[in-house]
Protein backbone atom coordinates (compact mmCIF):
# COMPACT_ATOMS: atom_id res chain seq x y z
CA UNK A 1 0.00 0.00 0.00
CA UNK A 2 2.73 2.45 0.94
CA UNK A 3 4.70 1.70 -2.22
CA UNK A 4 1.68 2.54 -4.38
CA UNK A 5 0.50 5.41 -2.12
CA UNK A 6 -3.09 4.13 -2.16
CA UNK A 7 -4.15 6.69 0.45
CA UNK A 8 -2.51 9.49 -1.57
CA UNK A 9 -0.55 10.84 1.38
CA UNK A 10 1.85 13.67 0.64
CA UNK A 11 5.15 13.32 2.47
CA UNK A 12 6.25 14.45 4.93
CA UNK A 13 3.02 13.71 6.78
CA UNK A 14 1.67 13.65 10.33
CA UNK A 15 -0.15 10.38 11.01
CA UNK A 16 -2.85 9.36 13.47
CA UNK A 17 -6.66 9.39 13.59
CA UNK A 18 -7.58 9.07 17.28
CA UNK A 19 -7.64 12.27 19.32
CA UNK A 20 -8.23 13.43 22.87
CA UNK A 21 -7.63 16.88 24.26
CA UNK A 22 -8.99 20.29 25.14
CA UNK A 23 -10.73 22.61 22.69
CA UNK A 24 -8.61 25.76 22.22
CA UNK A 25 -10.65 27.42 19.44
CA UNK A 26 -13.95 26.85 17.62
CA UNK A 27 -15.22 27.83 14.21
CA UNK A 28 -18.23 30.11 13.72
CA UNK A 29 -20.59 27.26 12.79
CA UNK A 30 -19.65 24.96 15.71
CA UNK A 31 -22.65 24.48 18.02
CA UNK A 32 -21.80 21.53 20.28
CA UNK A 33 -18.43 22.58 21.70
CA UNK A 34 -16.79 25.59 23.31
CA UNK A 35 -13.25 26.58 24.26
CA UNK A 36 -12.15 24.56 27.28
CA UNK A 37 -14.30 21.47 26.57
CA UNK A 38 -12.44 18.19 26.93
CA UNK A 39 -13.17 15.97 23.92
CA UNK A 40 -12.16 12.73 22.23
CA UNK A 41 -12.86 10.99 18.96
CA UNK A 42 -11.18 10.88 15.59
CA UNK A 43 -10.29 13.29 12.84
CA UNK A 44 -12.31 11.28 10.29
CA UNK A 45 -12.25 7.85 8.73
CA UNK A 46 -9.55 8.86 6.24
CA UNK A 47 -7.91 12.05 7.53
CA UNK A 48 -4.68 11.86 9.47
CA UNK A 49 -2.77 14.41 11.52
CA UNK A 50 -3.72 13.61 15.10
CA UNK A 51 -0.19 12.96 16.34
CA UNK A 52 0.71 16.59 16.91
CA UNK A 53 0.07 19.22 19.57
CA UNK A 54 -2.82 20.91 17.73
CA UNK A 55 -5.18 19.67 15.03
CA UNK A 56 -8.50 20.63 13.48
CA UNK A 57 -11.41 18.24 14.10
CA UNK A 58 -14.91 18.09 12.64
CA UNK A 59 -17.53 18.23 15.40
CA UNK A 60 -19.31 15.24 13.79
CA UNK A 61 -16.40 12.99 14.79
CA UNK A 62 -15.85 14.07 18.40
CA UNK A 63 -17.72 13.84 21.70
CA UNK A 64 -17.21 15.31 25.15
CA UNK A 65 -14.82 13.24 27.25
CA UNK A 66 -16.35 11.77 30.41
CA UNK A 67 -14.66 13.13 33.54
CA UNK A 68 -13.95 9.62 34.84
CA UNK A 69 -11.38 8.74 32.19
CA UNK A 70 -7.99 10.21 31.31
CA UNK A 71 -7.05 11.67 27.94
CA UNK A 72 -4.78 8.67 27.42
CA UNK A 73 -7.72 6.32 27.92
CA UNK A 74 -10.07 8.40 25.78
CA UNK A 75 -7.46 8.72 23.04
CA UNK A 76 -7.36 4.96 22.68
CA UNK A 77 -11.09 4.75 21.89
CA UNK A 78 -11.36 6.80 18.68
CA UNK A 79 -11.67 4.84 15.47
CA UNK A 80 -12.34 1.39 16.98
CA UNK A 81 -15.02 2.56 19.43
CA UNK A 82 -16.75 4.91 17.00
CA UNK A 83 -16.67 2.24 14.26
CA UNK A 84 -18.39 -0.20 16.62
CA UNK A 85 -20.97 2.36 17.72
CA UNK A 86 -21.65 3.54 14.17
CA UNK A 87 -22.17 -0.04 12.99
CA UNK A 88 -24.76 -0.64 15.70
CA UNK A 89 -26.73 2.60 15.28
CA UNK A 90 -29.25 1.17 12.80
CA UNK A 91 -30.16 -1.75 15.12
CA UNK A 92 -29.86 -0.07 18.53
CA UNK A 93 -33.62 -0.27 19.12
CA UNK A 94 -33.54 -4.04 18.47
CA UNK A 95 -30.58 -5.01 20.65
CA UNK A 96 -32.21 -5.15 24.09
CA UNK A 97 -32.99 -8.82 24.72
CA UNK A 98 -31.51 -9.94 21.39
CA UNK A 99 -28.77 -12.49 20.83
CA UNK A 100 -25.91 -10.84 18.97
CA UNK A 101 -23.30 -13.03 17.28
CA UNK A 102 -19.94 -11.28 16.88
CA UNK A 103 -17.27 -13.11 14.89
CA UNK A 104 -14.01 -11.47 15.94
CA UNK A 105 -15.48 -10.20 19.19
CA UNK A 106 -12.08 -10.23 20.87
CA UNK A 107 -10.48 -7.84 18.38
CA UNK A 108 -10.02 -4.08 18.39
CA UNK A 109 -13.49 -3.17 17.12
CA UNK A 110 -15.09 -6.41 18.33
CA UNK A 111 -14.52 -5.90 22.04
CA UNK A 112 -16.21 -2.49 21.81
CA UNK A 113 -19.17 -4.10 19.99
CA UNK A 114 -19.47 -6.59 22.85
CA UNK A 115 -19.39 -3.86 25.50
CA UNK A 116 -21.97 -1.69 23.72
CA UNK A 117 -24.27 -4.69 23.18
CA UNK A 118 -24.02 -5.65 26.85
CA UNK A 119 -24.83 -2.07 27.93
CA UNK A 120 -27.85 -2.12 25.61
CA UNK A 121 -29.09 -5.42 27.11
CA UNK A 122 -28.04 -8.05 24.58
CA UNK A 123 -26.81 -11.60 25.03
CA UNK A 124 -23.48 -11.98 23.21
CA UNK A 125 -21.84 -14.89 21.45
CA UNK A 126 -18.36 -14.18 20.09
CA UNK A 127 -15.66 -16.09 18.29
CA UNK A 128 -12.01 -15.94 19.19
CA UNK A 129 -8.88 -17.98 18.62
CA UNK A 130 -7.84 -17.37 22.23
CA UNK A 131 -6.54 -20.07 24.51
CA UNK A 132 -8.64 -21.08 27.52
CA UNK A 133 -7.17 -18.37 29.78
CA UNK A 134 -7.95 -15.75 27.11
CA UNK A 135 -11.52 -17.00 26.86
CA UNK A 136 -11.86 -16.77 30.64
CA UNK A 137 -10.59 -13.19 30.49
CA UNK A 138 -13.11 -12.30 27.75
CA UNK A 139 -15.96 -13.67 29.84
CA UNK A 140 -14.84 -11.95 33.03
CA UNK A 141 -13.69 -8.61 31.62
CA UNK A 142 -16.22 -8.00 28.84
CA UNK A 143 -19.01 -10.15 30.29
CA UNK A 144 -19.40 -12.15 27.07
CA UNK A 145 -22.15 -14.71 27.52
CA UNK A 146 -20.47 -17.25 25.25
CA UNK A 147 -17.00 -17.34 23.71
CA UNK A 148 -16.41 -19.90 20.97
CA UNK A 149 -12.93 -20.87 19.86
CA UNK A 150 -13.42 -21.03 16.10
CA UNK A 151 -10.29 -23.19 15.79
CA UNK A 152 -11.73 -25.92 18.01
CA UNK A 153 -15.45 -26.03 17.26
CA UNK A 154 -18.02 -25.84 14.49
CA UNK A 155 -19.24 -22.30 15.09
CA UNK A 156 -22.53 -22.69 13.17
CA UNK A 157 -23.48 -25.78 15.18
CA UNK A 158 -22.50 -24.10 18.46
CA UNK A 159 -24.53 -20.95 17.72
CA UNK A 160 -27.54 -23.10 16.80
CA UNK A 161 -27.17 -25.07 20.02
CA UNK A 162 -26.90 -21.89 22.13
CA UNK A 163 -29.99 -20.37 20.48
CA UNK A 164 -32.21 -23.49 20.39
CA UNK A 165 -31.76 -23.67 16.58
CA UNK A 166 -33.02 -20.09 16.02
CA UNK A 167 -29.63 -18.61 15.23
CA UNK A 168 -28.60 -15.13 16.30
CA UNK A 169 -30.99 -12.19 16.02
CA UNK A 170 -28.18 -9.87 14.92
CA UNK A 171 -24.75 -10.63 13.43
CA UNK A 172 -21.94 -8.05 13.48
CA UNK A 173 -18.88 -9.40 11.68
CA UNK A 174 -15.81 -7.76 13.21
CA UNK A 175 -13.33 -9.99 11.37
CA UNK A 176 -13.53 -8.62 7.84
CA UNK A 177 -12.84 -12.14 6.56
CA UNK A 178 -14.90 -13.76 3.83
CA UNK A 179 -14.75 -17.08 5.71
CA UNK A 180 -16.70 -15.69 8.66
Amino acid sequence: MAEHNLLQIELPSVTGHDISGKVVAVGNSVKEFKVGDEIFGMLSLIAAGAFQEYCVANEDYIVKKPSGITHEQAGSLGVAFLSALDGLQHVNNKINGATVFIPGGSGGVGHFIVQICKIWGAKTIITSASKDDGIKLLKETYKCDHVLNHCKSNVVDEVKKLTQDRGADIVYDATYLSSS
